[in-house]
């Protein structure tokens, strides 16, 4: 997602309500192909991005912070109103996962929020990052955690979400029509 000033967000939003293909046709065409992967990082909250991508996405992951707020949004994940609100948003709450962010293991509000939320997502969970330095590290460096440190807690917290992501999705045939290969 990265950044963007107000006036091109309300831009991008505005030109995707009016033309919803001018983000659902380079996608539908990407997609045709079995043997991609597309990631799409949205901004937080209902948008018409979201709304777009949603119906054709396999897998929705939703990264919460490891506190009280969390816990509290259980309901709406359950629901499918995290997605936004009605029918589709409930049809689409079945592809939600979860990843928690930030899980300090000192603090005795994030273990319990944790907790909480393991207990009642259980498989949705896709794991949890813990809050480590070597992040904001990478993140002021612009690298990945793995490069900086590939041996810190939270280098190997996200190479468990990794792996949970790739157990989640969706086999890729061995065989494809027109001679592609598998991935």
């Amino acid at each position: 997602h990265g950044t963007m000033e107000l006036r091109g967000a309300l831009g991008l939003a505005a030109a995707l309500e009016r033309d919803p293909d001018l983000l659902a046709a380079p996608l539908r065409a990407i997609l045709s192909d079995p043997t991609l992967t597309v990631n799409a990082d949205t901004s937080p909250g209902p948008s018409h991005a979201l709304a777009v991508l949603v119906p054709m996405a396999t897998m929705i992951i939703a990264v919460l912070q490891a506190e009280a707020i969390s816990a509290a949004l259980i309901p709406d994940i359950d629901s499918g109103r995290f997605l936004g609100s009605g029918t589709m948003a409930a049809l689409f709450a079945g592809r939600l996962r979860v990843v928690l962010n930030e899980v300090d293991l000192n603090s005795r509000l994030s273990r319990a929020a944790a907790d909480a939320v393991a207990r009642h997502l259980g498989p949705r969970l896709l794991g949890a990052v813990s809050r480590d330095e070597t992040l904001a590290e990478a993140l002021a460096c612009q690298k990945l955690v793995q490069e900086i440190a590939p041996e810190s807690r939270a280098a190997e917290d996200i190479r468990g979400i990794a792996r949970a992501v790739e157990a989640a999705m969706p086999a890729v045939p061995d065989s494809f029509p027109l001679g592609w290969g598998a991935r």
